[in-house]
């Protein structure tokens, strides 16, 4: 087997293993897609890859991804009962292939994929970029900030601060040197101020948008 193939296993095994871990093995936990991945060390600039990933262990049983963005970018994951039996079979018998996967050692796996993808890990000084992808949802998240702003029915303080954190993620996308903890703060400030919103649903439906975005960053 080759190496890039024998990698691409280390990966599929590597991200499945932590949907099983982050679901407590449960076929009706969703589990968040870029979460997952990025427990595993790939973030930024690797969506393609964490996209072919997810569509791999779908199409064989073994996942299902639940709701998609950016073109189908796995957002919500769940693991299959075929999936968790694919698993926990590579930790009983980790000298022997499962149905899917060659021999591998799982409770190591992570180790052993960690330095060959660092390129891609989120917070790497060797990736200081925001991807495509992020920019545009980023970009998206605003626009639908400001439009949806007049049915949120902010209080006086509440509007004031709003403004002032969506104009600092503003100033973030055009600067040459965005600080991801400045966004961070500033998409946690938001979703705690949208959760409060008297607007309700409006601010609910936005709010839920924000740990996609950090998850990303």
């Amino acid at each position: 087997m080759s190496d890039s193939l024998k990698e691409k296993q280390r990966l599929r095994i590597a991200y499945l293993n932590k949907v099983y871990e982050l679901s407590s093995a449960d076929t009706d936990s969703l589990v968040n897609g870029v979460e997952a991945a990025a427990q595993i060390g790939m973030g930024n600039g690797q969506e393609d890859e964490i996209r072919t990933i997810a569509n791999y262990l779908e199409g064989e049983g073994l996942l299902k991804v639940v709701a998609r963005v950016m073109g189908g970018f796995p957002a919500n994951v769940r693991i299959t009962h075929a999936g968790i039996k694919e698993i926990e079979g590579a930790i009983s018998r980790p000298d022997q292939p499962t149905e899917h996967f060659m021999p591998i050692n799982i409770l190591n796996v992570e180790t052993m994929i960690g330095s060959n993808i660092q390129q891609g890990t989120i917070g790497s000084s060797q990736n200081i970029e925001f991807s495509t992808d992020f920019i545009t949802e980023l970009q998206s998240f605003v626009a639908e900030l400001k439009d949806q702003q007049s049915n949120l029915d902010l209080g006086e303080e509440e509007g004031a601060e709003f403004n002032s954190e969506v104009a600092t993620i503003e100033a973030q996308m055009v600067s040459p040197k965005p600080k991801r903890a400045i966004l961070k703060e500033c998409l946690g400030s938001l979703k705690r101020i949208l959760e409060a919103a008297a607007g309700g649903a409006a601010g609910s439906t936005l709010a839920a948008k924000v740990p996609l975005l950090l998850a990303m960053l």
